[in-house]
């Protein structure tokens, strides 16, 4: 597991209620936490144990955009509404080096078939630019979520209402993405689903 410290951390809790305050510089712990979680999967996937559990599929999700998250803007934008390119940075950083990862494990085992399923760009597209993929908003979430002092990512139970039309909407909530967005995540990465079912 990631040091606390660490914005790696996000990806094995859910991202938004592992970003807090502290996470706001890459250190020397945080890359070498990124290397060994990705070491971890490598592991875990050319293990001797794998081919007698029958994993001989496998599909890996990047990263998304840690940077462009609701949540994320309201806790390290400094108050401008764009991206905080520091932690895509470090997101970008994970991926590279799962990809390369998992292109050396598809060399060492040819009875392997192994696929990464990119969130990150589609989701930093809808981020950047939301009205070219039919959206309307990607810095408001649908649900009410908080303010930065109160540190809610998720829905807030104590604010009313949903959004009318949450199509409308990149996000959720602080770390989701709305169903409309994730539709077009799907679409994105179907060429990876079929190439392990083919």
């Amino acid at each position: 597991m990631p040091p606390p410290s660490c914005p790696t951390r996000c990806i094995s809790s859910a991202q938004g209620p592992a970003i807090s305050s502290r996470t706001t510089t890459t250190t020397p712990r945080c890359r070498a936490a990124t290397t060994s979680t990705v070491t971890a999967i490598s592991s875990s996937a050319s293990s001797p144990a794998s081919p007698t559990l029958g994993a001989r599929r496998i599909g890996v999700t990047s990263l998304p955009p840690l940077g462009c998250l609701p949540a994320t803007i309201r806790l390290y934008g400094k108050g401008r509404s764009g991206c905080v390119e520091r932690l895509n940075g470090d997101a970008e950083t994970f991926n590279n080096k799962l990809n390369i990862t998992v292109e050396a494990l598809a060399k060492k085992h040819s009875d392997l078939k192994i696929a990464i399923f990119d969130i990150y760009t589609p989701l930093r597209n809808m981020s950047e630019s939301p009205a070219s993929q039919g959206f309307l908003e990607a810095r408001k979430t649908c649900c009410q979520t908080g303010t930065r002092k109160t540190r809610v990512y998720l829905c807030n139970p104590a604010t009313a209402g949903l959004c009318r039309n949450a199509s409308d909407f990149v996000y959720f909530d602080g770390v989701h993405p709305s169903e409309a967005a994730n539709l077009v995540i799907a679409e994105s990465t179907i060429l990876a689903g079929i190439s392990l079912v083919t």
